[in-house]
């Protein structure tokens, strides 16, 4: 293994663990101003509201970034495979 690899597998990594963090802060955080907004005051009613849905829109911007690394890493597989398959004089194919 080369160690650019190994250097790229934690930053891949990092980075997934800071996306889970952030969704989950931002369902955390949401969830708290949500039932704010429910049982709380009337005249912070609408902050809590606005800033319910402010979190809940990070927690699904971050999801969004999570599917989007799946597609494409399950699509850069796919042409791997695709490459060996092609390379190994197109064993397999019928």
């Amino acid at each position: 293994m080369r160690p650019q690899d190994r250097r790229q597998r934690i930053q891949r990594n990092r980075a997934i663990a800071v996306q889970v963090a952030m969704i989950l802060a931002g369902l955390g955080i949401g969830t708290y101003f949500l039932v704010k907004a429910v049982s709380g005051e009337a005249e912070a009613r609408g902050f809590n509201i606005l800033a319910t849905c402010g979190c809940y829109g990070v927690a699904a911007f971050y999801c969004w970034l999570q599917v989007r690394r799946w597609r494409r890493e399950k699509r850069a597989r796919q042409v791997l495979a695709e490459k060996q398959r092609r390379k190994s004089g197109g064993a397999g194919r019928r």
